[in-house]
């Protein structure tokens, strides 16, 4: 079975996982982590030719105990919703075949017409995703209708678009690397697909994915990714404010975060378990939390779903949340998120159930691993491309 390869970028690792999917469910075969602290920041690449090394270094793969050896020689690669843009559109191309069986070029040729498609000065088109294809008297399809009869091909795509020199950084590092690009898709996508894959999500929801240095703030409806809003906080911010209240090093700082979060248990006597210019205690820890919560990020999650849900009823910002990343995991943090949106459905919580994969931080690239191996015609198909091919004496359809 053929192993496809994802790397996703994050402000604090180059995470690679190698996989395939086994009935619509992801199987891990490898999976590694290098830090890259001070590399990048907020989601921009703030070390260029520092990150080429990590990524080299991620390249070949050789672990004696699980007996296995790998190039990556090509990846789908995850990229921060850093300014995306999604609109819908629909576009129609005539059938190249004599016959009017429909063959991939024909995928391809109406897809090229998505990429033409206008979007705002300085940024382009990062992914097409296929809603689905209308044949003239077959109807419609999900998956591409290669073998099926029609004049011609219309397909109604979701349009992907980010800042040229987000998607551009994040190309060059990689293939400055040694391994080709195969396919960018942004996080807040993958994440979607797996939770979808997974049955975890109902139709219309939101998700927050909580990282290290950003949270991503997604509405979907019907199962497809309609807006992404980025808020420049996450679990690094937490760190520093502890690091600064106790007077210790960021890292020590990190260390308490995880290991202790916020504990609600009644304690009969309150630990010291920092010792800077004074002690400090497991409730001097619980409030440096809450109060990073109270007084920073609610108040940035609050401005961040305005900003995305703008334009859109109450009801919709009442949708079930989920939510994701390595910063769900703190302690505690269930119980200040579930009381923050009481008035939402629900709040749930995820970690996959895939073997060396159940951490929260790993649902973007296990999304990204169960679209790779799904063809529906992407904008992949394109970069390997020159230009469409049309039928002799007939015009493409707009």
């Amino acid at each position: 079975m053929k192993q496809y390869a994802v790397i996703e970028i994050t402000n604090t690792v180059a995470r690679l996982v190698v996989g395939n999917v086994l009935d619509n469910n992801p199987v891990i075969v490898y999976s590694t982590e290098r830090p890259i602290e001070g590399l990048v920041t907020r989601g921009e690449i703030a070390d260029f030719n520092g990150l080429v090394d990590v990524l080299a270094n991620m390249r070949k793969i050789s672990d004696e105990a699980l007996r296995l050896r790998l190039t990556i020689s090509e990846a789908s690669v995850i990229v921060p919703p850093l300014g995306l843009e999604i609109f819908q559109t629909d576009k129609t191309t005539n059938v190249v075949s004599p016959t009017s069986i429909i063959e991939a070029i024909d995928i391809q040729n109406v897809l090229s017409l998505v990429q033409k498609e206008r979007v705002t000065s300085g940024s382009e088109i990062v992914d097409i995703i296929p809603d689905f294809f209308v044949l003239e008297q077959t109807g419609t399809f999900v998956e591409p209708p290669i073998g099926q009869k029609s004049n011609t091909l219309s397909l109604r795509a979701k349009v992907h678009s980010m800042p040229s020199r987000v998607i551009d950084d994040y190309k060059r590092v990689v293939e400055s690397a040694g391994i080709h690009v195969r396919r960018l898709m942004v996080s807040s996508y993958a994440t979607m697909e797996y939770l979808k894959s997974a049955k975890l999500s109902p139709n219309n929801y939101l998700i927050m994915d909580m990282g290290a240095g950003s949270t991503t703030l997604s509405l979907v409806g019907g199962n497809s990714l309609f807006n992404s809003n980025v808020i420049l906080l996450g679990g690094n911010d937490l760190s520093l404010q502890i690091a600064d209240e106790f007077d210790i090093d960021p890292l020590k700082a990190t260390e308490l975060m995880e290991l202790y979060g916020i504990s609600d248990r009644e304690l009969s006597f309150d630990p010291i378990i920092s010792s800077g210019i004074s002690d400090k205690s497991v409730t001097d820890l619980n409030r440096v939390i809450e109060e990073f919560f109270s007084e920073f990020y609610f108040k940035q999650l609050d401005v961040g779903l305005a900003t995305l849900l703008t334009g859109y009823s109450k009801r919709v910002a009442q949708l079930p949340i989920i939510v994701t990343g390595g910063f769900s995991k703190l302690k505690g943090v269930q119980k200040l998120l579930q009381e923050k949106f009481k008035e939402n459905e629900s709040v749930t919580f995820i970690s996959p159930h895939v073997v060396g994969a159940r951490n929260p931080k790993y649902c973007a690239s296990l999304g990204a691993l169960v679209v790779s191996t799904h063809y529906k015609g992407t904008l992949s198909d394109q970069r390997a491309r020159v230009s469409p091919v049309e039928r002799v004496g007939e015009k493409n359809e707009e």
